[in-house]
C-alpha cells in the first residue's frame, strides 16, 4: 500500500487518462472511443498532479460510467466505489486507499488538550498513540525526572474527553472518552479505560477519509469502463423512427425498401456504433384478406421481430427468427472488408424463409458501404412461390398446374435508429429512402 510522501507520477496519471480516452474519448481509431471531449488533459513528466487534475479524471470516469450503467447504480467492481477528491486534498502526495497501518504506531499528541466531563481532578497528562483505529493511552512520563503525570483529586467513574480534532481526526467521530476505573489515596488514577475510534492513518497526507478517493480506486474505475465499453445503461439511449414504407396494393414479385444512412464522417460513424448505436428494422403485414399465403407472410415477419444491426453483430428479438450475421459495423467472428462491398456485392445480414408450401418465399436485409461514412441497406421481400400442383390425378376439367395467389394487405417496412442520448448525446446520422415498396 502506498504511504505518505509517495508522489503521483505523471506516468500513473497518464495511464489512467489513456484508458479513459480509449473508451470515452477518441479511442484507437477502430472499435473504441465514444468521441466525447475529455475534461482531463495529459501531463508532462515534470508536471505536478493537483487536486483539479484528479477531479477532471473523476468527471470523465463518471461520465463514461453513467453512459454504461445509467445514473442510479454505477456498479463499480471495487466495493468502495469512487468519489471525487476532497477540495482540500493535496494530490502531490499519492491519493491512495486509506488503510490502517498496523505495523507501526503513530504518535499523535504528547499532551493533548482535554475536558473533564465529570469530577474535579487535575494534573493528569496523556500520551496517546493509535495503531490502526485503536487508541492506546498511557500517562505521560517526564524523560528527565521520571515523574508520572497520573493526576490527583480523581474519583472512580470520572470521565475525561479528548476531542477528535486533538487526535488528528474530527469531532465527534474520533473523540476519545477516558473513564477512571480506580484511584490511589490522593486521587491519582491507577486504572482507566478508553472508548473511541481513531481516524485511520492516512496514505495521503492532509486527505480526508478517502476510502473511495484513492489512486487505486481510480485505476479500478478506469478498468471497469474499459471492460464495459460496449454497454449502454438505462435512460442513456433513444429510439427514433427514420424511414417507413407501405405497400397497400397486392403483389407477387420482389419488393425493395432501400435506405441510405450517412454520418458526418467516418469518425462519426465509429462513435455512433461504439457508444451503443444500432440500426433497427422490422416489418409487418396487416389488413390481410385471410389467404394462406398472406398468413404465411404475416407469420414470417412476426417471427423475425426487430432486426438490430450493431457494433459487432446483427441480432433479432423475434420468437422464431431466421439467420443473422456474426458481424455488424465491425467484424465479429466473421471478417468483413467493407471496401469490397458494393451495390452488386452487398453483405447479407438477415434471412428468413417461408414455410410449408411457401418455403420459396424470402425476406432478407443486405448492406454495402457506399463511402467510408455511408451505408446503404436494402430490405427485401420476394414472393417466389409459383403455386403448387393440385392433387393427382387431375380431376376432370381441373387445371394441370397450381395457382400463385397474390399477397393482399398492408406491407410495412420500418427503420429506426437507436443512439446514445444521455450524458453523451451522440447525434443520429441522416437517412434518405432510395426505393419504396
Amino acid at each position: 500500500m502506498a504511504k505518505i510522501n509517495d508522489v503521483i507520477l505523471s506516468s500513473t496519471y497518464n495511464a489512467i487518462r489513456g484508458t479513459i480516452n480509449r473508451v470515452l474519448g477518441f479511442g484507437n481509431g477502430t472499435d473504441t472511443g465514444y468521441g466525447a471531449t475529455l475534461e482531463s488533459s495529459a501531463k508532462g513528466g515534470t508536471d505536478t498532479i493537483r487536486a483539479a487534475d484528479m477531479q477532471a479524471l473523476y468527471n470523465d470516469l463518471i461520465k463514461a460510467r453513467i453512459h454504461q450503467k445509467g445514473d442510479v447504480d454505477l456498479q463499480w467492481s471495487n466495493p468502495e466505489g469512487l468519489q471525487s477528491p476532497e477540495a482540500t486534498e493535496i494530490i502531490g502526495y499519492l491519493a491512495a486507499d486509506v488503510g490502517d497501518i498496523t505495523d507501526q504506531p503513530t504518535f499523535i499528541y504528547n499532551d493533548p488538550k482535554y475536558t473533564i466531563l465529570t469530577g474535579i481532578g487535575t494534573g493528569v497528562k496523556w500520551s496517546i498513540i493509535h495503531t490502526g483505529r485503536n487508541y492506546n493511552v498511557n500517562f505521560f512520563i517526564d524523560d528527565n525526572t521520571g515523574e508520572v503525570f497520573s493526576g490527583q483529586g480523581f474519583s472512580a467513574g470520572d470521565q475525561i474527553l479528548v476531542k477528535g480534532t486533538e487526535l488528528g481526526g474530527i469531532d465527534p467521530t474520533h473523540n476519545a472518552t477516558i473513564t477512571v476505573e480506580e484511584v490511589g489515596t490522593n486521587g491519582e488514577i491507577t486504572f482507566f479505560s478508553i472508548q473511541g475510534e481513531g481516524k485511520s492513518v492516512q496514505t495521503s497526507e492532509f486527505a480526508q477519509d478517502d476510502l473511495n478517493q484513492g489512486i487505486k480506486d481510480f485505476i479500478d474505475a478506469a478498468s471497469d469502463i474499459d471492460n464495459d465499453k460496449d454497454l449502454i445503461g438505462p435512460g442513456q439511449s433513444s429510439i427514433a423512427t427514420v424511414a417507413t414504407s407501405r405497400r397497400s396494393t397486392q403483389w407477387s414479385n420482389r419488393l425493395d425498401h432501400k435506405i441510405r444512412i450517412s454520418w458526418r464522417d467516418s469518425e462519426a460513424r465509429r462513435f455512433f456504433f461504439n457508444s451503443g448505436g444500432q440500426i433497427w428494422f422490422y416489418s409487418t403485414l396487416t389488413n390481410i384478406a385471410g389467404g394462406q399465403k398472406e398468413l404465411n407472410w404475416q407469420s414470417m415477419l412476426e417471427d423475425s421481430g426487430t432486426v438490430k444491426f450493431g457494433k459487432y453483430s446483427t441480432t433479432t428479438n423475434g420468437p422464431n427468427p431466421g439467420s443473422t450475421s456474426d458481424f455488424g459495423n465491425y467484424s465479429g467472428t466473421t471478417e468483413i472488408d467493407w471496401t469490397t462491398t458494393s451495390e452488386s456485392t452487398p453483405l447479407r445480414i438477415y434471412t428468413k424463409d417461408g414455410s410449408g408450401v411457401y418455403s420459396e418465399n424470402q425476406h432478407y436485409i443486405e448492406v454495402y458501404q457506399q463511402d467510408f461514412n455511408v451505408l446503404v441497406f436494402t430490405v427485401v421481400f420476394i414472393d417466389n412461390d409459383v403455386g403448387d400442383p393440385p392433387l393427382t390425378p387431375v380431376p376432370p376439367g381441373g387445371a394441370a398446374g397450381g395457382v400463385d395467389e397474390p399477397v393482399v394487405g398492408y406491407l410495412d417496412s420500418i427503420v429506426q435508429l437507436r443512439n446514445a442520448s444521455g450524458v453523451l448525446d451522440i447525434p443520429n446520422p441522416s437517412v434518405r429512402e432510395i426505393d419504396l415498396l
